[in-house]
Order: C-alpha cells, then sequence, then structure tokens
C-alpha cells in the first residue's frame, strides 16, 4: 500500500517587523503564495487528511491563508517540536500520523525541509518558500518511516509557486 507524504516550507516571511524568528508573519508574497499552493494541491486532488504544523506564526500564518482559499480549515496539529526541526525530528512526528490517514503534510522550516526532501529524493533538493515535495512512499504505515531501512520514496514533483 502507498501512502502519499507532502513536504511543504512555510510561505516568505516579513524580516522588517523587528519580531524574534519565531514570532515573524508572512509579507505579502507569503500572503499570496499560501493560498495558491492551497488551490493547486486541492486541484492535483492532492489535500492533506492530516497536517502536522510548527507551531511558529509564519507556519501558522501559512495554514490560515490554505484555509481561507479553500474555504474550509484542513485537519491540523500544531507541535512546537517542528520549530526549526531536523529532518529526523520530522520523521519522528511523520511517524505519529494514523494509519487510517494515507496523505500527511508537515509544514516547517528549513534546513529540516529541504534535508528531509533530499533524504526521501536521495539527491539534494533545493526547496524555498512554500514549496511543496510530494512523495509516494511504498509503506503501509507511518511507523516505518523510522526503520532501520529507509522506506522506498518516489518523488512524485515539487510544487513552486513561481512555475505554476
Amino acid at each position: 500500500m502507498s501512502r502519499t507524504l507532502l513536504v511543504m516550507r512555510h510561505a516568505k516571511s516579513d524580516w522588517k517587523t523587528g519580531l524574534s524568528d519565531h514570532e515573524r508573519p508572512l509579507n505579502a508574497r507569503g500572503q499570496r503564495d499560501a493560498p495558491h499552493m492551497a488551490q493547486t494541491l486541492q486541484q492535483l486532488r492532492l489535500l492533506p487528511e492530516l497536517v502536522w504544523v510548527s507551531d511558529s506564526e509564519r507556519t501558522l500564518e501559512t495554514l490560515a491563508w490554505m484555509n481561507d482559499a479553500l474555504g474550509f480549515d484542513l485537519h491540523a496539529q500544531a507541535r512546537s517540536g517542528l520549530y526549526l526541526a531536523p529532518a529526523n525530528t520530522l520523521l519522528q512526528h511523520i511517524a505519529q500520523t494514523p494509519a487510517t490517514v494515507k496523505r500527511v503534510m508537515v509544514l516547517a522550516h528549513n534546513p529540516g525541509v529541504e534535508d528531509l526532501c533530499s533524504l526521501l529524493a536521495d539527491e539534494f533538493m533545493r526547496v524555498t518558500t512554500a514549496n511543496v515535495g510530494i512523495f509516494d512512499l511504498d509503506i503501509t504505515d507511518w511507523r516505518e518511516v523510522l526503520g532501520d531501512v529507509q522506506p522506498q520514496a518516489t518523488l512524485r514533483e515539487m510544487l513552486r509557486p513561481r512555475e505554476l
């Protein structure tokens, strides 16, 4: 059985606010890109059943703009442990996904997002803001992402707002 993993980096944030890194909101480009990515995922019939999201302002705001574009809220769980998390921590959260979920998204930060995409694709993947890596995993349970052997993952597509 195959599962689909969506790995998304938050949309572009505003560095000019003077706020802490954790509290930085999205800038105007981020506010445009997040809804665009939601609409693209909807058109591709790839909306996640569950979103693991960092508790930073920019990731939560990315999700909020996506929800606004969709007209409904994606089922999401915010986790402080996803803030600036490395790839192995992202995998630990993904492994907590219920077995009934076939498509999950992790919405977080670089370098962890880029490292996870590169690990799954078995090649370096550049992941800029609001990019979504779509991976098909040959697993029957999400806990398998933590196994001794890396599960077979196939990069279906890397969605980039500027290319859509």
